[in-house]
């Protein structure tokens, strides 16, 4: 048995091609079955609602809807920064302004 884990939804983020996830399954004989892993145990649903919003804007995908059992009240944000150098500084501001607040 061989097992070949992936996220389609990265192809997002990267330069690489979704159809080498999409065209995998058919590559084989009987095709190899795709086991959908849905449920995140990091994120919040609001996280994962965005999430799925985008993930659903993509022309070629496989079905999926992630899901989480952890609420929170507070809602994903909207940041524009210029680069990857920003992204990590607005972050790091981030994280420390909540520690000074007590926030864990």
């Amino acid at each position: 048995m061989t097992v070949v884990a992936t996220t389609p939804s990265r192809s997002i983020r990267s330069a690489a091609t979704v159809r080498n996830i999409l065209d995998f399954p058919q590559r084989f004989a009987p095709p190899a079955r795709v086991v959908t892993l849905d449920r995140n145990y990091r994120s919040t649903q609001a996280i994962l609602d965005a999430s799925n919003a985008v993930i659903g804007l993509a022309r070629e995908r496989f079905t999926k809807n992630l899901w989480t059992d952890r609420a929170s009240s507070a809602r994903p944000q909207l940041v524009s920064v210029r680069d990857e150098g920003d992204q990590a500084r607005c972050v790091a501001e981030r994280v420390l302004e909540r520690r000074e607040r007590g926030m864990r």
